[in-house]
């Protein structure tokens, strides 16, 4: 339980602007195999992505980024918000060829998104023209 505890004061210090001290409430977790809660590792994972990029540590957060999806099943539901990140943080770094990539994933994922949802595909579209990418190769068989 400390590691869930330290999960949710992370989120509470940086829910009070305290970014830096939350990504040090995550870094300090250790997740492993805890039992009923292991799901809510993945969700840590991503939320540390989101505090480094936040920090500018641009580099660190595209690494956390990448283990999205790389462990279970239920990691999938943060596939296209991962990919967005990454396609924003890599067109930052002009990347585009990574950027591309990143935001047709978006658009692929959630073509059929639930409306909520369909905003990130809707702006993911728009990275693609404005990058000169609309068009999508070959659809791919498998997840990122």
């Amino acid at each position: 339980l400390h590691t869930f505890a330290r999960s949710i004061r992370a989120r509470v210090a940086a829910d009070a602007g305290r970014t830096a001290e939350a990504l040090d409430h995550l870094e300090r977790s250790s997740w492993g195999m805890v039992e009923s809660i292991f799901e809510a590792e993945a969700l840590d994972r991503y939320y540390r992505a989101e505090l480094l990029s936040e920090l500018g540590r641009h580099a660190e957060a595209l690494d956390w980024y990448r283990t999205i999806a790389e462990r279970a099943t239920y990691e999938l539901v943060y596939v296209a918000p991962a990919r967005w990140r990454q396609g924003r943080l890599y067109e930052n770094a002009g990347d585009r060829a990574r950027a591309v990539e990143a935001y047709r994933t978006v658009t692929r994922v959630w073509r059929e998104a639930d409306p909520p949802l369909r905003e990130i595909v809707t702006q993911a579209s728009r990275r693609l023209r404005t990058l000169g990418a609309e068009r999508s190769p070959e659809p791919e068989t498998r997840l990122p």
